[in-house]
């Protein structure tokens, strides 16, 4: 799943995992493939 940047997908994340989807499902889409490797979510 990949959340693009619509100014609350922090917590749409947060949500999701509260919801008990894996933050390795999730993928931040708005942070830079370089930049998704130092979050806890998913890559790509």
């Amino acid at each position: 799943m990949g959340l693009l940047c619509l100014g609350s997908e922090v917590g749409v994340a947060n949500e999701l995992i509260e919801y008990g989807i894996s933050k390795q499902d999730i993928v931040l889409a708005y942070q830079p493939p370089y930049m998704r490797k130092l979050t806890e979510f998913a890559v790509g």
